[in-house]
């Protein structure tokens, strides 16, 4: 298990030339080695602190997924900007978005990032938040919509 997602950017170095990603740009085909994503990552490390960018501020990373948004993550990674349950309530809600849309699937999103239990237990009671019903909610009225529109 990992301590913190830095590690990722040291294992990018020891994979140095292999291909990391491919990505097709219109009629290219663009190649990028883990080396040249550590690079990278590194470099947007480095504006983010000329920036006067800081460990606990926010920072917003919007743009098609592409060698370089990877890198700007993993600068944030970095440069201390990203917490673990941030990423993975936006990288999971950004999955269950992308089987929706690719699918035609109707899903909501009822995962939880909590720091502790007492938080879930108060994010998922009914009495309180009811985050589950909220999104077995939002699935439905995706249902009745499909339907009225007629898409099955």
């Amino acid at each position: 298990m990992r301590n913190n997602l830095a590690t990722f950017v040291e294992d990018f170095q020891r994979h140095g030339d292999q291909i990391a990603i491919v990505s097709y740009p219109g009629n290219r085909r663009i190649r990028t080695s883990y080396a040249e994503l550590a690079t990278l990552a590194g470099r947007f490390s480095r504006l983010f602190a000329e920036r006067n960018i800081n460990s606990g501020d926010r920072v917003l990373l919007w743009g098609a997924n592409s060698a370089e948004w990877i890198a700007a993550f993993f600068g944030c990674v970095l440069r201390g900007e990203t917490y673990h349950f941030e990423i993975v309530a936006m990288q999971s809600a950004r999955g269950l978005m992308d089987l929706g849309l690719y699918h035609g699937l109707c899903i909501g999103n009822g995962i939880l990032t909590v720091e502790n239990e007492a938080q879930a237990l108060e994010r998922a009671s009914r009495e309180f938040a009811d985050k589950g019903g909220d999104a077995a909610r939002a699935c439905l009225a995706l249902i009745n919509t499909r339907h009225r529109l007629g898409v099955r």
